[in-house]
């Protein structure tokens, strides 16, 4: 997988992640990241970022990710 290919899974599977509550984005990232833990604790970041940003960042994140 080359590295746009990449980036285009992990803006995938973030997007959806964000979409869930809090409750249910561990098991959808471990069915999402199986067998690939640096694909997991990538979007756990990404995750944790977007929380921690409360709405500061979401035009520019969000413009970043497309």
């Amino acid at each position: 997988m080359d590295k746009a290919e990449r980036w285009r899974s992990v803006k995938k599977i973030l997007y959806s992640a964000l979409e869930l509550g809090p409750d249910e984005r561990g098991a959808f990232l471990d069915k999402e990241c199986s067998g690939d833990p640096e694909l997991r604790s990538e979007l756990e970041s990404l995750v944790a970022a977007h929380g921690k940003a409360d709405g500061h960042f979401d035009s520019p994140f969000a413009e970043l990710m497309t």
